[in-house]
């Protein structure tokens, strides 16, 4: 009697295989060093030192003013050799465009508005840079990988804010008793580090699934850093939009397990427990009942400032009251000014402490439906685009699935800072136009690759009716 025949091990793994063909590994950025020109890493250094203010605290940095010196350097390196740019970028992009589009109604609110002086002095004073750069990143974005590296450049920004946090940035002791991190030399205030720090926490993780393993080690200290400093900054804004993005976030992470999921959730509630400062959590009960804050009950409130700005947007329709005018107002012809002046109490110059209003008050309705445009691209139209990607993306290239994950998870900082954005004055910084540059690369990448797909696939076969002869 014989033995029955076996297989060799190798052959067995061979015919399972044949049965089950192995799945490709998933794509991830690694080797950066080759793509990093004068221009990117310029516009690298740029995002990082306005976003961060890290030259602030570096002596030698200061004196060189590093934000002009980076402009300066991107600008040259662009002109000496335009092939590095796509130029065409600027008018094939619908964010550029709109982006251009809102320039032009700037430019009519400060004609057309109450002060020219006033509106000038922003618009050539610090305005100005952050269209260079806004179009600077669009042009310089020739791939996904150089996209990558822009994302990668508001990544590296929150992480050096992170570490300001925790060592240069000091304590500031409200009237209520609550510590907050105060901004210290930066040009952003807690409630402004708090929505900087939410914009950061989906783009993280966007480095983290498509990097190699240092990038997801660097994007998961980021990640898990993000709680602890939404609570140092204190910010009840903060704190809403984080209650906006975490179901956000819940859903992107399909591929996760629930019960990890669960526990990124109990990371961050942990996070926010461990770096909460003293008042903490009574100065967030206050948003349940708002009933006794003074931005409900006081005229300089940030409701009754919303509806004098709804005023003006409505006395003011096309240009609105001017860029930058939005004091002015308020100090001149708004009708607490009259009725104070009238009792012989002090009028404030005030912000409008609302992005929305900011934009529909000082440049007018127009410009509004062009800002909420952005922002519905952003979150609602990415998200669509997403619905057009066909999954095989994912294990193609690293560039195929960087764009994918991009329509996943930049929709959600777009949703953070449209919620924080609602309490703060955002219209003219950077942060929202860094955004806006990221929604550009995508959107043109995506159908880029759409078409390459389509042209590869052939015209669509025509099917022939034959008439069945009566």
């Amino acid at each position: 009697m014989t033995a029955p025949t076996t297989l060799p091990h190798t052959a067995t793994a061979t015919l399972g295989a044949s049965r089950r063909p192995a799945r490709r590994p998933l794509q991830r950025f690694t080797r950066w060093a080759p793509h990093v020109d004068a221009i990117r890493g310029s516009l690298f250094g740029i995002t990082l030192v306005s976003i961060s203010a890290i030259h602030l605290y570096l002596g030698p940095l200061r004196s060189i003013r590093p934000t002009v010196t980076f402009l300066l350097i991107s600008c040259v390196a662009a002109l000496l050799n335009p092939k590095a740019m796509a130029w065409s970028n600027l008018t094939r992009s619908r964010p550029a465009r709109a982006v251009l589009l809102l320039l032009l109604l700037i430019v009519g609110s400060a004609v057309f508005g109450l002060s020219f002086g006033g509106s000038a002095s922003l618009l050539v004073d610090r305005y100005y840079k952050v269209l260079v750069v806004f179009f600077l990143m669009v042009g310089a974005v020739r791939n996904a990988r150089d996209l990558a590296i822009l994302v990668w450049s508001y990544v590296t920004a929150i992480g050096v804010l992170l570490i300001l946090s925790a060592t240069v940035l000091e304590m500031d002791t409200t009237s209520t008793g609550l510590g907050r991190m105060g901004g210290g030399e930066t040009m952003y205030d807690a409630n402004d580090l708090g929505m900087l720090f939410l914009m950061g926490l989906p783009t993280a993780l966007l480095t983290y699934y498509t990097s190699g393993r240092l990038g997801r080690i660097i994007s998961i200290v980021v990640i898990l850093g993000i709680p602890a400093a939404i609570a140092l900054t204190g910010s009840r804004g903060a704190m809403v939009g984080l209650v906006v993005q975490a179901p956000i976030l819940f859903l992107c992470l399909r591929r996760v397990g629930v019960m990890t999921r669960l526990g990124g959730g109990a990371l961050i509630v942990g996070g926010l427990a461990l770096g909460a400062p003293d008042g903490y959590w009574d100065q967030m009960r206050t948003i349940l009942d708002p009933s006794e804050d003074y931005n409900v009950a006081s005229d300089y409130g940030r409701v009754e400032i919303a509806k004098r700005g709804v005023g003006y947007m409505l006395a003011y329709p096309v240009f609105g009251v001017g860029m930058n005018n939005f004091g002015r107002a308020e100090g001149t012809i708004s009708p607490i000014a009259e009725r104070r002046m009238a009792e012989g109490e002090a009028v404030q110059w005030i912000a409008p402490h609302n992005t929305f209003v900011q934009v529909g008050a000082e440049l007018g309705i127009p410009a509004l439906l062009v800002w909420l445009s952005l922002l519905y691209g952003g979150s609602v139209g990415l998200w669509r685009l997403r619905r057009r990607i066909p999954v095989e993306w994912e294990r193609q290239t690293p560039e195929r699935r960087f764009l994918r994950e991009a329509c996943l998870f930049l929709p959600a900082s777009f949703v953070a800072f449209a919620t924080t954005s609602y309490f703060l004055n955002h219209a003219y910084t950077p942060p929202p136009y860094i955004l806006f540059s990221f929604l550009a690369g995508v959107v043109l990448l995506v159908e880029r690759e759409l078409a390459v797909d389509a042209a590869a696939a052939g015209p669509a076969p025509t099917s022939t009716v034959r008439r069945i002869p009566r």
